[in-house]
């Protein structure tokens, strides 16, 4: 799944000759991941922002520079902090992401696939042995079908404790 997806992101020309270059391997290294935001304090300190990267959670802290902003409402402040993170992070953000999902889901499975292998994992009988479609119809059928995998299959066929969050198989 990973090869599908770069070379579907490269062919639709929108990443950065540096995310090209750190993804022409189909994987990213943690020095990657770091070279990808090494940059961020730099940049964020041009725009009048302080910015303290943690690359273990995937983190940027912001403030404002003390002195640099006086006298411009607060809610302001707040966007241009956010447009200059984005424009910072514009050309590498890719890599971010590849990285994040890789780590979290190295097999590269889709939400069908990771439910499947969540099922298998725990011993359910339900799902075993069903197409993609089939999948879909009893998912959207019933609430209970799978539920034990449905908030994150990933982690779970994986023998890792759930990270949460929607059911994204709808």
């Amino acid at each position: 799944m990973w090869r599908a997806r770069i070379e579907q992101a490269t062919a639709a020309g929108y990443l950065s000759e540096f995310e090209r270059r750190v993804l022409a391997d189909y994987w990213v290294t943690d020095e990657e991941y770091a070279q990808s935001r090494a940059h961020i304090p730099e940049c964020m300190e041009a725009a009048g922002f302080n910015s303290v990267i943690d690359n273990s959670r995937g983190t940027v802290a912001t403030s404002a520079i003390p002195g640099f902003w006086d006298g411009v409402p607060q809610d302001e402040v707040e966007h241009e902090m956010t447009a200059a993170l984005q424009a910072c992070e514009d050309g590498f953000s890719e890599v971010e992401l590849y990285y994040w999902d890789m780590r979290s889901n190295p097999q590269g499975w889709d939400f069908w696939e990771a439910l499947t292998a969540c099922a298998e994992r725990l011993g359910l009988s339900e799902g075993v042995g069903m197409s993609t479609e089939e999948l879909k119809v009893a998912t959207l059928e019933s609430e209970e079908f799978l539920a034990e995998c449905r908030s994150d299959p990933w982690s779970l066929a994986q023998g890792r404790e759930p990270v949460g969050g929607p059911d994204v198989g709808d």
